[in-house]
C-alpha cells in the first residue's frame, strides 16, 4: 500500500475548510440546503472516498501510477505532488460527473460557482503548508526553482478545469463510453507519471506542444537538458561539494513536479476529447 500520509494531511485541512466555506456562505445566505446537501453528499464524501480508495486502488493503472512513486528512489516532495495531481485531474471530474445522478441540477445554476469560488482558499493553504515546511528542503529553493509556485500553478490549473471535465463526462453518458474514457484518463496518468521519472529532467520538458496547454499561462523556462548535454554537465560539475550534488538533485526533482503537473495536464485533455462520440439526447 503507497504512503500518502503527507497528502492526507493537507487533505484533512482541505476538506475541513470546505465545511467553513459552507458554513459561512450559509450564514450570509449565499447557499440552499439542496446545494449544502450537494457540496457535502455529492462533491466532499466522494472525494473521500475516492481518496480512501487509494489503499487498494480497483484499476491496476492507478496502483501502478501511486505504486511509481511509492519507490525509495523518488523524491518525497515529488511522490506528494503525484497524489496531489491524482486527486484532483483524476478523482475530482469523475466524482463531479457522479454527483449529477442525484443532483442533476447542480450541473447548471450555481453548482459551478459553488465549486469554483474557494479555488483561492486551497491555494492558500497550501502556501501555508509550504511555510510550514511540509514540502521540506525543496521548498525552500529559491528563484525560479520555487515550489509553491510550481506545484501552486498546476493545483490552480487542474482544479480549474476539473469541473469542465467532470461535465464532459457526463455528456458521455453512463455507460460504455464514459468507462472508455475513464480508462483514457487512467492511461493519461500513468504515461504522465512513466515519463516525468524516466527523463533525467533538470529545466523541460521532452517534445511537449505547448499549445495543448489550452490557453494557459507560460511554463517559463522549461528547457530540455538532453543526454549529451546532461553528460557534459556531469563531468564539469565532478569537483562539486555534496551540497552543490544534493542542490542540483533537488532542482532535477522539483522540475520533475513541473513537468508531471503539465502532461498530467495535457494527457487529461487528451483522454476527455469533447470529439469522441459524445452520448446526445
Amino acid at each position: 500500500m503507497a504512503n500518502t500520509k503527507r497528502f492526507g494531511r493537507i487533505y484533512e485541512e482541505v476538506t475541513a475548510d470546505l465545511l467553513s466555506y459552507l458554513a459561512e456562505l450559509e450564514l450570509k445566505g449565499e447557499i440552499d440546503h439542496r446545494e449544502i446537501d450537494w457540496f457535502k453528499n455529492g462533491l466532499i464524501a466522494g472525494f473521500e472516498a475516492e481518496y480512501q480508495s487509494w489503499s487498494a486502488p480497483a484499476d491496476p493503472r492507478i496502483a501502478a501510477y501511486l505504486a511509481a512513486f511509492d519507490k525509495w528512489s523518488v523524491n518525497r516532495d515529488l511522490r506528494l505532488a503525484a497524489h496531489v495531481y491524482l486527486h484532483v485531474a483524476y478523482d475530482l471530474p469523475r466524482v463531479i460527473a457522479n454527483s449529477f445522478s442525484a443532483y442533476w441540477d447542480m450541473r447548471r445554476g450555481n453548482g459551478p460557482r459553488l465549486f469554483v469560488r474557494p479555488g483561492p482558499r486551497f491555494l492558500r493553504i497550501f502556501h501555508d503548508n509550504m511555510r510550514r515546511g511540509v514540502f521540506g528542503v525543496t521548498g525552500k529553493i529559491a528563484g525560479r526553482f520555487d515550489a509553491a509556485q510550481t506545484l501552486g500553478y498546476w493545483i490552480v490549473a487542474l482544479r480549474s478545469v476539473a469541473w469542465i471535465h467532470g461535465d464532459l463526462l457526463t455528456e458521455f453518458g453512463g455507460g460504455q463510453a464514459r468507462m472508455d474514457i475513464e480508462s483514457d484518463m487512467a492511461d493519461g496518468l500513468l504515461a504522465a507519471a512513466t515519463e516525468a521519472l524516466d527523463y533525467p529532467w533538470l529545466f523541460g520538458i521532452h517534445n511537449f506542444d505547448n499549445s495543448e496547454l489550452i490557453g494557459q499561462a507560460p511554463l517559463g523556462g522549461l528547457i530540455e537538458v538532453g543526454a549529451d548535454s546532461s553528460t557534459i554537465t556531469i563531468a564539469a560539475s565532478a569537483a562539486l561539494a555534496a551540497a552543490g550534488i544534493a542542490a542540483v538533485r533537488r532542482r532535477r526533482a522539483l522540475s520533475a513536479i513541473e513537468v508531471l503537473g503539465a502532461l498530467t495536464y495535457r494527457n487529461m485533455g487528451r483522454a476527455i476529447n469533447p470529439q469522441k462520440g459524445l452520448v446526445t439526447a
